[in-house]
């Protein structure tokens, strides 16, 4: 087991409001539905973004390509045309004496840097061209021949 994070009381978490808090520069969603506590990591598997999910029905969805996952499970219900690699990843939450208490561990960060790795590749593959470059524009500076 990884370290125990308080979060917060239990009777401070409402049904179907999700919390959002970070730990450690990872950003998770806890969130009560159906009197169930259910955590997640906040990186989208889509294109690798941290993000802010919004519930609507059964789902967390994701603001930037309306990605929908399950609330109970993290997989992906609706993938809205994206291809998206995985659901969203679980963390686990306890309840002690009347407080909820998120587990951490190093496969979290992991997952966020690896995610950050992804991200960092993709922008060096759309960077290897830009308009000047493929119409032969710019590139010299007063001088050069």
């Amino acid at each position: 087991m990884g370290d125990l994070v308080l979060v917060t009381a239990i009777g401070a978490l409402r049904e179907r409001r999700p919390l959002i808090i970070e730990h450690d520069g990872v950003p998770y969603t806890i969130l009560l539905k159906d009197g169930r506590i259910e955590a997640y990591i906040n990186i989208c598997p889509h294109q690798d973004k941290v993000f802010k999910p919004r519930l609507k029905d059964e789902c967390l969805i994701c603001p930037f390509h309306d990605v929908a996952f399950d609330v109970h499970s993290g997989k992906v219900v609706d993938s809205n045309g994206k291809t998206v690699r995985a659901g969203l990843p679980k963390a686990e939450v306890l309840v002690r004496d009347g407080w909820i208490c998120l587990v951490t561990n190093e496969r979290h960060r992991s997952l966020l840097e690896q995610a950050w790795a992804r991200k960092k590749e993709r922008g060096a593959r759309k960077r290897k061209w830009s308009w000047t470059s493929l119409f032969g524009l710019g590139g010299k500076k007063n001088g050069d021949r």
